[in-house]
């Protein structure tokens, strides 16, 4: 959590250090992608550049000041708080401006968007999830890009599947499945699940064929390189603790 201090006076009113750095870090990234922007701009390439912003999850909330209200949750689970994040698709003159595109999406479905817009043909389109969302944006398509979306975290244990406004989920191989109705309930409070048991269990069969389908969660070496690298600090502190108090 840290912004040039420059940055940080900007946001010198907020008291909460962690809130501040995290304002000053956002407004960071609003400069750079303005800066982006104005290139395309001086290059006359604007009308000739698809934009795509999007945040990869939502925020962790206790540890860098984010906030996700209204929505319930956090980064690392499958409430709408871990899972729905700002996402923002700019072309002029192909999508229209400062309208609200209502259907969930994914950011699965940017392959096949950059692959639609560069007029190429995936190898396998079979192994590829997503769809290209330029008709839908453009108007072209009323219907919803996807008629179900699925999560699955790397544990395999939390699990949410959405279709409609209706959305399943599971935190913990412990804990029963909740149903909620998002578009009376984005805050997921109100759990549905004992209410209507036929559309869990239809759910619930959904994600199933769906996971099927899956390779086992692999998480391309993270817990290999964190193991590494925490060896690699304790044989550090162990020949010269005086020199590096607690590192990590």
């Amino acid at each position: 959590m840290q912004a040039p201090p420059e940055y940080l006076e900007r946001f010198a009113h907020i008291p909460d250090k962690l809130r501040r750095s995290y304002a000053a870090m956002v407004s960071v990234l609003d400069d750079g992608v303005g800066a982006v922007l104005a290139a395309l701009e001086q290059h006359q390439l604007r009308h000739r550049t698809l934009v795509c912003f999007l945040s990869d999850n939502g925020g962790p909330t206790a540890a860098n000041g984010a906030r996700n209200h209204p929505l319930r949750g956090f980064k690392g689970d499958v409430f709408e708080g871990g899972i729905r994040v700002p996402f923002l698709v700019a072309w002029p003159g192909v999508l229209p401006a400062g309208t609200v595109y209502e259907h969930p999406v994914s950011s699965l479905d940017l392959a096949r968007t950059a692959l639609a817009v560069g007029r190429a043909e995936p190898n396998d389109a079979s192994q590829l999830d997503g769809v290209n969302l330029i008709p839908f944006l453009a108007g072209q398509r009323p219907e919803p890009p996807q008629a179900s979306l699925f999560w699955r975290m790397e544990d395999g244990r939390s699990w949410a599947v959405r279709v409609g406004q209706h959305k399943l989920l599971q935190t913990s191989a412990k804990t029963p499945p909740a149903l909620y109705d998002l578009g009376a309930d984005v805050g997921e409070q109100n759990d549905l699940a004992a209410e209507q048991p036929d559309l869990v269990s239809a759910l619930a069969r959904q994600f199933a064929d769906w996971d099927r389908r899956n390779h086992p969660p692999r998480f391309l070496g993270f817990r290999e390189y964190h193991a590494e690298k925490n060896a690699f600090y304790e044989r550090l502190n162990a020949a010269a603790p005086e020199a590096t108090p607690g590192l990590r």
